[in-house]
């Protein structure tokens, strides 16, 4: 007796045709853009410790009505910052605001206009020198050693200043660059801890850096990123 195959179901169902990955977006990604206008966006982790402050300042803004005003003392327990939580594997950024340096503390300290972290280590910091008002960089390298970089530019107390800090991350290729206005201050190939950035600060992770900060219109953008970083 032959036995003939079943012939395949009318009802079986098509085998699925895979849908296309999407297209990550080209060109840099806006992670935080903040004005102070409406309050501080809910994105940022904002520290006050001790006698310090993170206030919204009225009449004295660059540009609208308000903006974010960080205020420091000595105290051993003063601390103040405004920090972003940078995505995943981000590998490149660009930082920009405003900035205008009301107070600065002792001779042989700083204020911090940007840092960038990979978790608790501090990568890349552009901080303005007290009383001589110049710009630096600091950078770490895997070994943890502490470099300095002289910018060719002072920033003057009182004033507002656009800044615009651009840094990759890509451990001794790592590039660094920062804008003063429409001008370029600093840029180097610098060696950097690891491949890419945990956060990006506003202010000092640390106590007793003295200081009045304001600060306006900042945007913060993912350049690159990479996974399994």
């Amino acid at each position: 007796l032959a036995i003939t195959a079943p012939s395949p179901s009318a009802s079986a169902a098509p085998s699925a045709t895979p849908k296309p990955l999407p297209t990550p977006p080209s060109g840099p990604r806006l992670v935080l853009e903040d004005g102070f206008e409406d309050g501080f966006s809910p994105r940022w982790q904002i520290t006050e410790d001790g006698d310090a402050s993170v206030t919204l300042v009225t009449g004295e803004a660059r540009v609208g009505s308000a903006n974010a005003r960080l205020q420091v003392s000595q105290d051993e327990e003063s601390r103040a910052n405004l920090d972003l939580r940078l995505p995943i594997a981000t590998t490149g950024v660009s930082l920009e605001g405003w900035f205008r340096v009301v107070g600065e503390g002792v001779v042989d300290s700083n204020v911090p206009i940007f840092r960038l972290f990979r978790n608790d280590a501090r990568i890349v910091d552009v901080y303005r020198q007290n009383r001589a008002g110049q710009l630096w960089v600091r950078s770490t390298d895997a070994q943890g050693k502490a470099t300095y970089h002289r910018a060719s530019q002072v920033l003057k107390l009182g004033r507002w200043y656009r800044v615009r800090v651009t840094a990759t991350a890509a451990d001794t290729a790592s590039v660094v660059s920062v804008r003063v206005g429409r001008t370029t201050v600093f840029n180097d190939v610098i060696p950097l801890v690891g491949w890419s950035y945990t956060d990006a600060m506003i202010g000092a992770e640390h106590v007793a850096q003295q200081m009045i900060l304001d600060v306006d219109d900042v945007s913060i953008r993912v350049v690159s990123s990479r996974a399994g970083r």
